[in-house]
């Protein structure tokens, strides 16, 4: 039986496409070797339609019809294919129709599927058009179920089809987003099915649409396999469950909400290792680090991060609880969800249905005796006031809230009603930071039409002079044609000195006025820190003005 493995298949994919003239006569040559699946994710990015638009264009040109979306295997179709053969090929067999095989393939321009399929199956076979991210799946799913069929075989016994199948699903797809650097992982209805998706430096990326059955299935796995309630889809529900991966173990935290129709939508966010963290990693500078230590390093007060969901403030926490964590030191958490697991910390679960709240479990915590509280959010005026209150008593208190910038947040805790003299008294300093797209090293070019006015708007009101080059992205195989690979934080810090210490024992100030008592302190602005990445070519115009505020 032939096993020889497609020598050119991935360009011969690319210049037919270019041969069939239209937009796709524009396309970028690959310059290096790639999987056809990298072709098809790089030819959808450089022409901007989706993987099933470009299969129904491949569809057309080669006459050759498409796999609808909501497509299932039949496991018994493999007959006599290696699972290695198919895999080379990206090619699925679906079902088998009187005498003919029916397969899913990606690349009906290569030759050597035609010729070993035949070889296999007789000249009884059929194509269809799917995208390799779709093929993927499918291989998984029936060859694993073969393997099923034979334990079965084997020992009389076997599991029913979604307790052996959706597993092996669960964790391929899971496999496929992590070696993406995927952050998250979406499963919600689509026309059809269900659409699987994945966050990769902040932007959604389809992975896959599966069958309605199979997508409701897999959702209810994963509830049942985090602790939710599988039968229950008329509430939202969180869970966190715990897979091994390349000899690892990750830590997933799950959130199912119920969506019009009847469905239901999951996202699971892939966390990382606290082990991992450490201010040196996170992109602050020399001078940052040393002053949030020196905020970090005193006995009582509050330091605050802020930022919206997904900036990266539980990993700056972390960050600075790791180098305070040791023996002599009680340190205590309170969090909704705990999101890393360090080892020397009381860790504690907000579960407001056994109403253990914020406030509650804070007011708990402080009978505990504890040097360092981590407060996960603030989020109402009691847990505000507890939290100041307990750094009164001798604590230091680390939370989080959801503000603008740095100043904003002592204009928020006077909303809640925190008087100005107990923030004079316990405040330490706050961080806001901000996640931007960093650009591909690999395909970076030189922007050489930035006007000089851009520049000096972003770093309003102060003086720098414009770098000499920065760069815009291109887009390659390394970075999927988006032009961006990995992100890094851009940070705002304000250490409270005495002269903001008196403007709020004095008066009630205003937004403005803290800004500006802050920059005359030294602190420099967002879109400050966002300047200095786009002059060293770290990130462009575009990342930073887009989640830094303008005023």
């Amino acid at each position: 039986m032939p096993t020889k493995l497609p020598s050119s298949s991935e360009l011969d994919f690319y210049r037919n496409l270019k041969k069939s003239g239209g937009i796709f006569s524009t396309l970028q040559e690959p310059t290096s070797k790639l999987s056809l699946k990298q072709a098809w994710e790089s030819i959808s990015s450089q022409v901007g339609i989706s993987e099933w638009e470009l299969a129904a264009t491949v569809s057309t040109l080669s006459s050759i019809p498409t796999t609808p979306m909501n497509t299932t295997a039949d496991p018994t179709s493999v007959g006599r294919l290696p699972r290695r053969t198919a895999e080379a090929l990206c090619i699925a067999p679906l079902r088998k129709e009187d005498n003919t095989t029916v397969i899913a393939i990606s690349n009906p321009f290569n030759d050597d599927i035609t010729s070993q399929t035949t070889f296999i199956y007789g000249s009884y076979v059929r194509f269809e058009v799917a995208p390799p991210s779709f093929i993927e799946i499918l291989i998984t799913y029936i060859y694993e179920s073969n393997l099923e069929k034979q334990r079965k075989e084997k020992t009389g016994h076997s599991k029913s089809n979604e307790e052996n199948e959706i597993p092996r699903l669960a964790r391929a797809l899971m496999t496929r987003a992590l070696s993406m650097r995927a952050s998250d992982l979406h499963i919600q209805p689509f026309v059809g099915g269900g659409a699987v998706r994945m966050r990769i430096d902040g932007i959604l990326h389809r992975l896959v649409i599966l069958p309605n059955a199979v997508n409701q299935s897999l959702i209810r796995y994963f509830k049942a396999s985090s602790k939710m309630d599988p039968t229950n889809h008329l509430i939202a529900q969180d869970g966190r469950m715990e897979i091994e991966m390349d000899g690892r173990n990750c830590d997933l935290r799950l959130s199912t909400l119920p969506v019009t129709g009847g469905g239901e939508k999951l996202v699971i966010r892939f966390l990382g290792d606290s082990s991992s963290h450490g201010l040196e990693k996170s992109g602050l500078s020399t001078l940052e680090i040393q002053t949030l230590r020196r905020m970090a390093s005193n006995t009582s007060g509050v330091v605050l991060l802020c930022g919206p969901t997904g900036s990266g403030k539980t990993t700056t926490l972390y960050s600075i609880l790791g180098e305070l964590n040791n023996e002599n030191v009680s340190i205590a958490t309170i969090e909704n969800p705990v999101e890393f697991k360090m080892p020397g910390l009381a860790q504690t679960e907000v579960n407001d249905k056994a109403g253990l709240g914020f406030a509650n479990a804070l007011r708990s915590i402080l009978r505990q005796d504890p040097d360092v509280i981590l407060i996960g959010e603030i989020r109402d005026a009691e847990t505000a006031q507890i939290a100041m209150q307990s750094a009164l008593t001798g604590h230091l208190v680390f939370s989080t809230l959801h503000t603008n910038d740095a100043p904003s947040a002592v204009t928020r805790l006077m909303e809640l009603g925190v008087p100005g003299y107990l923030l004079n008294a316990t405040l330490n300093g706050v961080l806001a930071q901000r996640l931007v797209r960093t650009l591909c090293p690999n395909c970076k070019t030189p922007d050489e039409h930035v006007p000089p006015e851009r520049w000096t708007a972003l770093i309003h009101p102060f003086n720098a002079p414009p770098p000499q080059t920065v760069y815009r992205p291109v887009g390659c195989l390394e970075c999927r044609m988006t032009g961006y690979r990995g992100r890094a934080g851009i940070y705002e810090l304000l250490e409270v000195d005495d002269s903001i210490r008196q403007e709020l024992a004095e008066t009630r100030p205003g937004l403005d006025r803290i800004r500006r008592r802050a920059m005359k302190a030294g602190m420099k602005p967002l879109r400050l820190a966002g300047a200095k990445k786009i002059a060293n070519g770290v990130t462009t115009f575009e990342e930073v003005l887009k989640v830094a505020p303008t005023t």
